[in-house]
């Protein structure tokens, strides 16, 4: 597996308000850049979510031992065990890259907003630029681009709330369930498993660590992390 680092794409031109002193060719074409970009890191996410729920799946089916030989390059394997120890902290992986991939979509996203907010003022002021951006998963709701004054409107929000919740704590509660049955399967003694157990950890802590970080330079504040835009 190849770890993935979060840089940092914000200027410090557009820290200083300076952005308006650019040439408009040049702003055009970083904007098309960028937004090219937030479709990259959009189309690497999907693939984290589906090798996610890959993972998650066979977890499943090893544990209910719906799976019990698999061939591999023409040979039969019955013995699942050590499958079972690795594929959990390949999920906490997944996680860990579905964050990253988070912070660089919304790290990319704030200068494209800035551009928006320079240059459309007025459209940016009603969040009709944001259409514009690449389409996310509908997993995160739909206040990325809605937003309503109507009675029903703060049930909406309330649902955003409940999914990117869920989004956040699934992922996690499984990890702890895997691992709570492996050991009560494998015994404490189980070097690998601590091995896979310990990576785990590290992945997940280092995604908590990034949300933090993230929280401490203003960008949680400034946009919600999960609000699919």
């Amino acid at each position: 597996m190849r770890m993935i680092t979060v840089d940092d794409p914000w200027p410090p031109a557009l820290d200083q308000g300076s952005m308006s002193s650019l040439p408009a060719g040049q702003i055009a074409s970083l904007y098309d850049r960028l937004l090219d970009r937030l479709k990259e890191i959009n189309d690497a996410s999907r693939k984290s979510i589906l090798g996610l729920l890959l993972v998650t799946t066979a977890v499943e089916l090893l544990n209910r031992a719906a799976i019990s030989n698999v061939a591999i390059g023409g040979f039969e394997v019955s013995d699942l065990s050590v499958v079972r120890k690795i594929l959990p902290m390949v999920a906490a992986y997944f996680i860990y890259d579905l964050v990253v991939h988070g912070f660089r979509f919304y790290y990319t996203r704030a200068v494209v907003s800035e551009i928006d907010r320079i240059y459309s003022s007025q459209l940016s002021a009603h969040r009709l630029t944001r259409i514009s951006y690449p389409i996310a998963p509908s997993l995160f709701g739909p206040l990325a681009w809605y937003q309503s004054k109507s009675s029903m409107f703060p049930i909406v929000a309330a649902f955003n709330v409940v999914l990117r919740a869920g989004t956040v704590l699934t992922p996690l509660l499984l990890e702890l369930w895997w691992y709570t049955k492996l050991f009560n399967t494998f015994g404490l003694d189980d070097v690998l498993l601590w091995v896979s157990s310990s990576l785990s950890a590290a992945f997940i802590a280092f995604a908590a660590v990034l949300v933090v970080e993230g929280v401490k330079r203003g960008v949680l504040r400034r946009e919600n992390f999960f609000q699919g835009r």
